[in-house]
């Protein structure tokens, strides 16, 4: 039987001086000391203070070529140590384990057992992937960020814990997840708001990890309210916004708004030029209305466009609305076809005449035009009917 000990000084040479280790032991007064031996099952000699526990790799040393031992000795200073770690998953553990109690040592024990053996690696452009022996007959593929590759070096030959596993997929889960965000934003340029509200909605990461996930994207300058704010306004006020109507979406995209009006304050935007080139295109499609209806259209549009009362009052007073003064006759006459084809059939005489009469009103057309222009018009319906 091929037996391990793994202690922290304690030189062993030959077989014989077992009998020896149990008076050094007594000597240096350790609490517990580590044989890791094969065997079924794990036995704790509280007399001599020594924990046996089992371990069924041991002819794994056969296969080392010029190294074989009946004994295996590890001190800390001995580079065999490094050898055990790689090639027999001997746990080797440090003086502070060492002289813990025996459930802390035995739960190390089942962690540095618990170790994968790293038999390829396959560096890809942002990740490393890595083939991973779970046993001798059974390989797993698994994924480990950049960072982890570098900081552990990662590399064929090597084993890593469970403990060290079980991190490397919280990592690279991360990793993708933060990858996910900057395509999302590389699409469309996005605020804090609707970041985290759209990590909240993946439900891929808990509160804590979208915070961690919304710092890292704001250092690395991904995600930035502000900057997003000044070109935002910029682009709405290009599209012939008023600064209501500008505050209002940025607001509903989760913009404070103090950073807002500070924003608009530094951008210094002249409303008043946006609104005159709004409400001059609004103008030249609106030359088939009344000048009435022509100057409510332009109101209610640049209201809704969010420019201000002031602004809104400047621009339909100062507007040259000859176009529409001139085609005023000829557009209220046909209005007045138009409704009474409309009307015709339901009604007669002076009821046609006032649902005519009251449809103008509407258009904008003041009252003595719309008279003049019925008057002058042929009426073939009997009134009396």
């Amino acid at each position: 039987m091929r037996i391990g000990f793994l202690t922290n000084e304690y030189p062993f040479d030959k077989l014989s001086q077992i009998s020896s280790f149990y008076q050094w032991l007594q000597a240096k007064k350790i609490d517990v000391i580590v044989i890791a031996c094969d065997r079924d099952n794990f036995n704790y000699d509280k007399k001599s203070k020594v924990l046996f526990l089992p371990f069924k790799n041991l002819n794994d040393v056969t296969e080392l070529g010029e190294f074989h031992f009946d004994l295996l000795q590890a001190t800390f200073e001995d580079p065999l140590i490094n050898l055990c770690k790689t090639q027999l998953k001997l746990p080797v553990f440090g003086k502070e384990i060492l002289q813990c109690n025996y459930d802390d040592i035995f739960k190390k024990y089942q962690d540095t057992l618990e170790s994968y053996y790293i038999c390829g690696v396959d560096l890809q452009k942002k990740y490393v992937k890595l083939v991973i022996q779970l046993n001798p007959t059974l390989s797993k593929e698994i994924k480990v960020t950049l960072d982890d590759y570098v900081q552990y070096g990662l590399r064929k030959g090597i084993t890593i814990t469970k403990e060290q596993l079980r991190s490397f997929e919280e990592h690279i889960d991360s990793e993708q997840l933060y990858q996910r965000c900057l395509h999302k934003l590389s699409l469309k340029d996005r605020t804090i708001y609707e970041m985290r509200k759209w990590l909240k909605e993946t439900e891929l990461a808990d509160y804590q990890e979208v915070n961690v996930l919304i710092d890292k994207l704001i250092q690395k300058g991904y995600l930035d309210d502000e900057k997003l704010c000044k070109e935002q306004i910029q682009a709405l006020s290009n599209s012939l916004y008023g600064p209501k109507q500008i505050l209002s979406k940025l607001k509903q995209r989760g913009v404070k708004e103090n950073c807002i009006l500070a924003c608009m304050e530094q951008s210094k935007l002249n409303e008043y030029e946006f609104a005159l080139a709004y409400a001059t295109k609004v103008l030249r499609q609106s030359q088939k209305s009344s000048v009435i209806k022509t100057k409510n259209t332009i109101r209610n549009k640049l209201m809704t466009r969010g420019y201000s009362n002031s602004t809104i009052e400047n621009i339909v007073s100062e507007l040259d609305y000859s176009a529409n003064q001139e085609n005023e006759d000829v557009l209220l006459e046909k209005l007045v076809r138009k409704a009474m084809k409309r009307y015709e059939r339901k009604y007669c005489g002076y009821d046609l005449k006032t649902r005519i009469f009251r449809y103008c009103l509407t258009q904008g057309f003041h009252s003595e035009d719309i008279n003049t222009v019925m008057d002058r018009m042929e009426w073939s319906h009997d009134e009396d009917k």
